[in-house]
């Protein structure tokens, strides 16, 4: 296939392959029993992964013409691991965008043109075969390419593929011979079906998932398709298998058997016809919960007996229903506590290899996320086997995505929306449904077939949920566009919609809904987000129509790069210089890049735990949410602290089925006043899981009570009123007012100056990604300038019963009527109580926050909380954070988002306490609870950088105590408030008070 031939295929959307296989499920298969019992593929299956040679080229034009013929010139080629991306490897560039097309206003496309700025790849890679082999039927494999390519073998065309996302098998048995062959494959970045992978993703092409060559006989099982049917009280189970043989049926000799998740074996009846069946009495039932897994064995012989190949299948039993609106899983509502995941490595871009599949299943499972959503296209084979395994509600999400079709700035434009009705693209989309449900049919994590994501609505997408009812009417389908397109309705078995929020999804739940309701979207966890995630959990109790959701998404796309002081950082689009690009939209994770947690993932861990602890005075009341597993599997524990100190600690044990709510009673220690008190209950895995070990953390529950003041005590407390200076002394404590600034300018312990800067009110943030989105950053952009900008108005000093009181008022703006005054009381044992108020007579902007603001030398750089945490947290983001003590440092405190942020808050604040080297000497103490950071930036440094290498060197550690912060947000990144109840109200005086304690000696 010459270069004009090739450009034509590439330009047509109706050819999508070129002696393709057709697509079957992905089974295991061995040359015997001896070696399908040692887990080895043996001489069956021969990976190709490895080093290739490679070529390089910007365009086709400038790639090397019949690369693939028996005497390459290899000359211009480098060599390149596979699999791979090329970007990651050295070759062009990456480039992230989200809904608009990569060549958006450089080429003056229409849909289905491929541009001419088209990146190619030529591959390079010899294999052997001995003249046994030549005997076998000899298929090669790719199980993911991007977006296209043209294969050829020993000089000789043998195929053409796209669809990327799914496995392309070519049957090579005519073009190979005994000794060495070449294989050669020429993959293009561009083709017409790019049009349809539209995903908000890195751009990014070549060979990126296995190859690999299969020499199985040529009388064989070419697929396999397993059913389960449960009985009316699920009491029995009948297995179906079916065999799609490449030989009439008297050429091959098939048994059968069944190994149960408990090790027995079971014999199934034979047609004779490749169909086998099987009844199963009291079958384990798969879930999230107990995923149980069966084993059928296949054995192919020769007809005298000979055994000649041997396929092993995992599946699960299990039953998906729809009834009364709800969907069931074995007769239980289904309740999706989810998250979206892009396939995707920091360095690896989407090669991404077992390991880090592995680590993300066990995350999710230690995270109480119990389903994935394979946005927006079928994920690596392996990845379904590891959700089977472990247990993940898995929708399984064909390949197409033509968002920047349809959706423009401002509007939607159906016109030219693709698929649509459009014929051109029928084929395209009916291969990518057929390529992902064949190869995924029989595995039990699937509990619904996804038509793609965001491609509008139209006739093309209902005859994909159509061919997917007809192919496998055990599933439900899901599309989302029909919310945009109602047209063809029955398209989704779900109510399925992007990003509503809470009222909206009640509005529709409590109008008569014909359909159970699905958040394929929702809570997007971009930069220092997930804010009133809890809103969307109560729908849960609410509405049993209600069938949950999926954050998105799971993990940041930044990739790893050098900058230009050539160190390492986490790149975001536009760090390449690609144009156009959406620049930090890629940074939408529960994990950062790296796969390390964020602080998000601690609020979606309590928010998806399977059950709900409540402690009062008198116990625990527990409730049960898990779809089938008792609470007798689990350990709770119970304890009680004293200001943060274990008081009392024991385990129980108690039962309560799925579905029920208990109160037990538990002893809890008293404690005395005056003292923080916590009752603390958990509950803890009894035994280690094969994700867990026993004692880990599934859920939790706490109560506060009571409140601590600090006693003051009468003594002498002294005042030099100077003329440009206050002094207040009183023990070992040393504070100075400067009269010219306005403010707390000094203060001294027994060991010297603790300030390096005046102590100024603050109602700023650094904006967060959802600031930016909402424009609050502009809308409260007047409190920036009050807090960099406080006019001092007056000084008063007054005495107090028990010690001396000075009084700073501030005007906070030319334009809006409002003032703030800070009080600093200060008593002989070395306390000062600081109050604040804010007062105003006209409407002002949304607050950021208001408290105070304190700066200290770096050198104070170990801090002990007694506050919610260990994550920072915020008001609309704190309940999987704890009131307790522990210790940072401003340094970690830093939570590295993409961009720089608001970050490192804590709620309920009781004690915060910083030291030096020399120890303990300063703390600031609430009695009913503040809120607070500490870091070694002011909000104003964070928000000038666009990256963490960005940010100045640590000097000084800044201290930021207020009464209340906004919360962060989350339903979106691009218009959406923060939810009501966490926004702060707008009262005419606001108040905020604090205790110092001055501890150095």
């Amino acid at each position: 296939m010459n270069r004009k031939e090739q450009l034509a295929t590439l330009n047509d959307p109706n050819i999508v392959s070129l002696r393709r296989l057709a697509p079957h499920a992905s089974f295991r298969f061995y040359s015997d029993a001896s070696r399908a019992s040692q887990k080895d593929d043996g001489d069956v299956k021969r990976s190709l992964n490895g080093t290739w040679k490679f070529e390089y080229a910007p365009s086709i034009e400038e790639a090397t013409p019949d690369f693939w013929t028996q005497n390459p010139d290899l000359s211009t080629f480098d060599s390149i691991s596979v699999p791979s991306n090329v970007e990651l490897q050295g070759y062009g560039s990456p480039q992230y965008v989200n809904i608009m097309y990569p060549w958006d206003g450089l080429e003056p496309l229409k849909a289905g043109d491929v541009p001419h700025d088209n990146p190619v790849g030529s591959y390079l890679k010899t294999f052997t075969l001995t003249a046994e082999a030549l005997d076998k039927s000899v298929q090669l494999s790719f199980e993911g390419v991007q977006s296209a390519f043209f294969l050829w073998i020993n000089g000789s065309f043998a195929g053409y593929s796209e669809g990327s996302f799914t496995t392309a098998e070519f049957d090579i048995s005519a073009l190979v011979h005994e000794g060495e062959n070449i294989l050669a494959v020429r993959v293009f970045k561009y083709c017409s079906g790019s049009w349809l992978e539209d995903q908000d993703y890195w751009r990014l092409f070549g060979i990126f998932r296995s190859v690999y060559l299969t020499l199985r006989p040529k009388n064989r099982v070419v697929d396999l398709a397993l059913t389960t049917r449960l009985s009316h009280r699920r009491t029995h189970a009948e297995v179906a298998a079916h065999c799609t043989l490449s030989c009439p049926a008297d050429k091959i000799k098939l048994s059968c058997t069944v190994s149960t998740p408990d090790g027995k074996q079971l014999s199934c009846s034979n047609d004779g016809d490749g169909h086998f069946s099987l009844q199963i009495d009291d079958p384990f039932l798969w879930s999230a919960e107990t995923p149980s897994l069966y084993l059928l064995e296949i054995c192919a012989a020769e007809p005298d007996g000979t055994v000649i190949e041997v396929l092993h299948q995992h599946f699960g039993i299990r039953e998906l229903t729809v009834e009364n609106g709800i969907y069931k899983l074995n007769g239980r509502r289904l309740v999706f506590r989810g998250v979206n995941r892009h396939e995707f490595s920091c360095t690896q871009g989407r090669a991404i290899g077992s390991e880090e599949m592995l680590q993300d299943i066990l995350c999710m499972k230690r995270s109480n996320i119990n389903a994935v959503r394979t946005s927006h296209y079928p994920n690596c084979p392996e990845f379904y086997d590891l959700c089977d395994y472990y247990g993940l509600y898995v929708i399984d999400e064909a390949n197409l995505e033509t968002h920047g079709t349809w959706q423009k700035i401002g509007y939607e434009d159906a016109v030219g929306a693709i698929p649509d009705d459009k014929p051109e693209w029928r084929t395209a989309c009916m291969d990518r449904a057929a390529a992902m449900l064949e190869r995924d049919k029989n595995h039990a994590c699937i509990v619904a077939w996804s038509c793609g994501n965001e491609s509008f609505g139209g006739k093309i997408i209902y005859e994909m949920s159509q061919y997917f009812r007809k192919q496998d009417p055990s599933r439900a389908v899901h599309y989302e566009g029909v919310f945009h397109d109602r047209r063809f309705n029955d398209t989704s078995d779900f109510e399925s919609r992007m990003y509503a929020k809470p009222d909206e999804i009640e509005a529709y739940l409590s109008s008569d809904p014909q359909k159970p309701f699905l958040l394929c979207e929702y809570a997007h966890s971009m930069g220092n987000s997930t804010g009133g995630l809890m809103d969307y959990i109560a729908l849960e109790r609410k509405y049993p129509m209600y069938q949950g959701g999926f954050i998105w998404d799971f993990i940041d796309q930044a990739i790893c790069a050098k900058n230009i002081l050539g160190n390492d950082f986490l790149a975001y689009g536009g760090d390449f210089q690609d144009r156009p690009t959406d620049y930090t939209f890629c940074g939408n994770g529960l994990l950062f890049a790296d796969r390390s947690p964020s602080p998000k993932l601690a609020e979606v861990k309590a928010a998806y735990a399977p059950f709900r602890l409540i402690p009062d005075d008198k116990g625990v009341t527990i409730e049960n949410l898990s779809l089938s597993t008792d609470l007798n599997q689990y350990i709770v524990r119970c304890w009680t602290e004293a200001d943060g100190i274990l008081q009392r600690d024991e385990y129980l044990q108690f039962s309560l089925p799925a579905g029920k709510s208990q109160h037990f009673p538990v002893r809890w220690a008293t404690v005395s006043n005056p003292a923080v008190c916590t009752r603390n209950a958990a509950v803890l895995l009894r035994e280690g899981t094969s994700w867990a070990e026993s004692g880990h953390v599934i859920a939790r529950g706490q109560q506060i009570v009571g409140s601590k003041i600090p006693v003051c005590k009468d003594g002498n407390v002294q005042v030099v009123d100077g003329d440009m200076n206050v002094g207040v002394y009183a023990d070992r404590l040393r504070a100075v007012f400067s009269k010219a600034c306005g403010a707390l300018d000094s203060l001294r312990d027994g060991i010297g100056e603790i300030l390096d800067a005046p102590v100024l009110p603050t109602f700023w943030r650094a904006p967060t990604d959802n600031d930016r989105g909402n424009h609050f950053y502009l809308q409260s952009s007047f409190w920036k300038i009050a807090s960099l900008y406080p006019q001092f108005n007056s000084l008063q000093l007054a005495d107090t019963p028990l010690g001396k009181k000075l009084c700073l008022c501030y005007n906070l703006g030319p334009r809006v009527e409002a003032q703030c005054t800070l009080s600093y009381t200060v008593y002989s044992n070395n306390l000062i109580f600081v109050e604040m108020e804010l007062l105003h007579a006209d409407e002002l902007p949304p607050l950021p926050l208001y408290g105070v603001q304190f700066s200290l030398p770096a050198t104070f750089d170990h801090i002990q909380w007694f506050a919610k945490g260990p994550e920072e947290n915020y008001t609309d983001r704190n309940f999987g954070t704890f009131l307790s003590r522990f210790t940072t440092t401003p340094h970690d405190d830093v939570t590295r988002y993409l961009v720089p942020q608001e970050c490192g808050n804590r709620t309920n604040v009781r004690e915060l306490t910083l030291s030096d080297q020399s120890g303990p000497r300063i703390r600031f103490l609430s009695s009913d609870g503040m809120e607070a950071s500490v870091l070694p930036y002011t909000s104003h440094e964070l928000e000038h950088a666009r990256h963490a290498y960005e940010l100045p060197p640590e000097l000084h550690t800044i201290v930021r105590l207020a009464a209340q912060q906004t919360g962060v947000g989350g339903d979106d990144s691009w218009g959406a408030p923060v939810h009501q109840e966490f926004q702060i109200k707008n009262a005419e005086m606001m108040s905020f008070s604090f205790w110092i304690e001055i501890l150095g000696q």
